[in-house]
């Protein structure tokens, strides 16, 4: 490391987002308060750029022990090293890993979206389980993800068995702004920055893991769902 070479990046996101398919919100983790935060729908974003992680987690002695990665591009060309507290759990390609007990695939959007003053910054969005699979659906519709803007604007409820859960709605407009396209365009040069930089030390820097640790120590693990995970989208879904 120099003046002009800092590894030591910092991840532009200022907050993370994620779905619960337990309670059908959104919600992001307020390291301050070491509480979860629930957003207002609707909740209005533009995509930056996209990854994949794996997240998920096990059960060990009683405890659940949440699992993070780093994030990459493509996930049949690029390893995904995947972390707990305990250490490595596994390394490989998404699929030499996808049946390891507690992986599951993430989708990872960094957007733009409107803080509590009313203006844009970046966000990184967790899209996993069900919202993944409506995500998914939805955007078969929308395959220019970065034309427009999305919302999550409202949860349908989904059964599987005894097991009940919840989807989010998403909605998609092409009317935005060009002073909101411009800002947009902005953030977005400076997640590349990051981005460049990160993948340029082959997605080893800790950052985007160590948030993601970070944000699993404030919740309580994955929804008891007694006759497994409904949610999980067809690994043939799966886009990159």
């Amino acid at each position: 490391m120099s003046r002009s070479t800092n590894t030591d990046l910092i991840n532009p996101a200022t907050r993370f987002f994620d779905w619960s398919g337990a309670t059908g919100a959104v919600s992001h983790y307020d390291k301050t308060a070491n509480e979860n935060i629930t957003v207002k729908l609707p909740f209005k974003f533009l995509i930056l750029d996209r990854v994949a992680q794996v997240t998920g987690g096990i059960e060990r002695y009683g405890k659940y022990e949440g699992f993070w990665s780093n994030a990459v591009r493509n996930t049949k060309t690029q390893p995904f090293t995947v972390r707990s507290k305990q250490g490595v759990e596994c390394q490989g390609l998404y699929e030499n890993i996808k049946g390891t007990p507690g992986v599951k695939y993430m989708q990872g959007l960094y957007i733009a979206f409107y803080n509590d003053d009313k203006t844009l910054e970046i966000g990184f969005l967790k899209i996993k389980g069900a919202a993944l699979t409506a995500w998914i659906e939805f955007t078969k519709n929308h395959r220019n993800i970065y034309d427009g803007a999305f919302a999550i604007t409202g949860k349908t409820e989904e059964k599987k068995g005894a097991t009940t859960y919840f989807s989010p709605v998403f909605a998609h407009s092409t009317n935005i702004g060009e002073d909101t396209e411009n800002v947009a365009k902005m953030l977005d040069t400076h997640l590349q920055e990051y981005l460049t930089a990160y993948f340029a030390n082959n997605g080893q820097i800790e950052e985007v893991a160590h948030v993601e640790e970070v944000i699993d120590e404030g919740f309580s693990g994955p929804p008891n769902f007694p006759n497994g995970t409904p949610d999980d989208p067809d690994d043939s879904e799966i886009p990159w």
